[in-house]
């Protein structure tokens, strides 16, 4: 899970480098004005994987605290989480239902749940939440996802305002219907969203870049070491293409190779 959440990170990156290179290369002149659109498009992919990213890291953070059979039937004993029960494997199950979203109404409730052990990684998310990168990054989404997607600036059409009618009538003075001129015009709704969504992008992306590697410092340092059956894991970083990885504690040590 730790993997996914970090390519995923990376993917983000990629796609708002991607978006800032259109934007440079529009600027020049080296490109197109219309690629713009491309420059949306992946501004807007960035964002979609920042915010799924955040709500990743707080399944983290309670499918690791769920490793511990107490803190397992804690969570489980509770009305809004009864799903998440003694037979709930945490990094197993696919059950839809085991997924929890990331806002402030969860992490209050894990904080009356989940052990002191855990408390920095809530206070990491919650810091998350509360940022204006954050608010800013779940505004546009919503607005694609859920509300009305405003087209892009360079997009030409016809709209209410882009030309007139008038109504035809025969020689007796009846209506026969009507003549609409219209003039082919770019749509200006949605004026600067394109610049805004991918700085929104780079921003968002690196702000949940910060609270994953927070999180994951906070998991391997503080976490797993506590817990029962706790461990610790050291990798060496030793040139080559070949890396070692230690475990120790929660049994016999290990040294798996990577």
């Amino acid at each position: 899970m730790a993997g996914s959440i970090a390519e995923s990170v990376m993917l983000g990156a990629a796609a708002y480098i991607e978006a800032e290179w259109h934007r440079r290369a529009i600027a020049a002149g080296t490109e197109p004005a219309g690629m713009a659109i491309a420059q949306r498009y992946l501004a807007d992919n960035a964002v979609d994987t920042a915010v799924m990213v955040g709500h990743r890291l707080i399944n983290f953070v309670v499918r690791a605290a769920r490793t511990t059979p107490e803190t397992r039937n804690q969570l489980g004993a509770i009305k809004d989480l009864a799903y998440l029960g003694p037979q709930y494997i945490p990094f197993i199950t696919d059950h839809r239902n085991a997924w929890l979203s990331l806002n402030a109404e969860v992490i209050k409730l894990l904080r009356k749940t989940l052990p002191p052990l855990h408390a920095n990684s809530l206070d990491i998310l919650k810091e998350l939440i509360d940022s204006p990168e954050w608010v800013a990054a779940v505004d546009i989404r919503a607005e694609n996802f859920h509300r009305w997607r405003k087209e892009h600036e360079s997009v030409a059409g016809v709209d209410q305002n882009s030309g007139n009618a008038t109504d035809l009538y025969d020689a007796n003075g009846n209506f026969t219907g009507r003549s609409v001129h219209t003039r082919r015009r770019s749509h200006t709704i949605s004026d600067g969203l394109t610049e805004r969504t991918t700085l929104v992008a780079g921003c968002s992306v690196k702000r949940v870049a910060a609270a994953a590697e927070a999180i994951l410092d906070d998991t391997l340092n503080i976490v797993l070491p506590r817990i029962e059956g706790g461990f610790t894991l050291a990798i060496d970083h030793a040139g080559g293409s070949r890396q070692t990885v230690r475990l120790t504690g929660g049994g016999p040590a290990q040294t798996p190779s990577i």
